[in-house]
């Protein structure tokens, strides 16, 4: 339901403001002309310096902020993250320090290209990625001693998400370590566990020296339980 929100929700919301300013027309929720020229000229050449966009998220999954993202591409957004919802819902206020502020740079994505082209550190966490997706396909296909992916460690929503962070710890060398985690959606309080959260604890475990500039670069990837790719 993705293509079908950011098709009718956004971007005309959106357009109706763009337009009221490329041609000195009211905004859209008042009857005050927009500053900066007579009401109805037929264009305003200086739109684009004048309409900025940010957009707020507080929550929701991935390929919703993406496909807004990807909608909106043209107005350029900068975003800005609630990521401490708590302090907003138990004391009725917003922190500066619960706010992050992402340029449109910052967010925007590069389009896909071939592994062998990339730097040699995204070339390793690439190939240790496909080595992990081989071997979890091969448990969850039911090989030698099966698992509990399906009954225990996955039970609540058997959608398994692999990752895989590559780490040069500066005490080490700066010598490339890679690790592994996967999610665990059980249903039990505070049972679940991201990918992401499990491979950097997962890292920690194994040096408790590590240090959050070590970390280098961190993939994830989907998978389905049901098949093999």
């Amino acid at each position: 339901d993705n293509i079908p929100f950011v098709k009718s929700e956004p971007p005309p919301a959106i357009t109706r403001y763009r337009d009221a300013l490329a041609r000195n027309l009211p905004w859209p929720h008042s009857s005050v002309a927009v500053p900066g020229g007579p009401g109805g000229a037929p264009y305003n050449p200086d739109w684009r310096g004048q309409f900025h966009l940010t957009l707020s998220f507080a929550d929701g999954s991935n390929a919703r902020q993406y496909a807004i993202q990807a909608s909106l591409r043209p107005y350029r957004p900068n975003y800005m993250h609630f990521w401490q919802l708590k302090t907003y819902w138990h004391e009725g206020k917003v922190s500066y320090d619960d706010v992050e502020f992402h340029s449109f740079e910052d967010m925007e994505t590069d389009p896909p290209v071939d592994a062998s082209d990339c730097e040699a550190d995204v070339r390793l966490v690439v190939d240790e990625m496909k080595r992990f997706k081989a071997s979890f396909a091969s448990v969850a296909g039911g090989g030698p001693g099966g698992s509990d992916l399906r009954q225990f460690w996955l039970r609540k929503t058997k959608k398994p998400v692999l990752a895989v962070l590559l780490a040069r710890p500066a005490g080490g060398g700066g010598e490339a370590r890679l690790y592994r985690g996967t999610n665990m959606e059980v249903s039990m309080p505070t049972g679940s566990l991201c990918a992401e959260r499990n491979v950097i604890g997962t890292a920690l475990a194994d040096d408790v020296g590590l240090k959050r500039t070590d970390l280098v670069a961190v993939a994830v990837l989907a998978v389905d339980l049901d098949r093999e790719t």
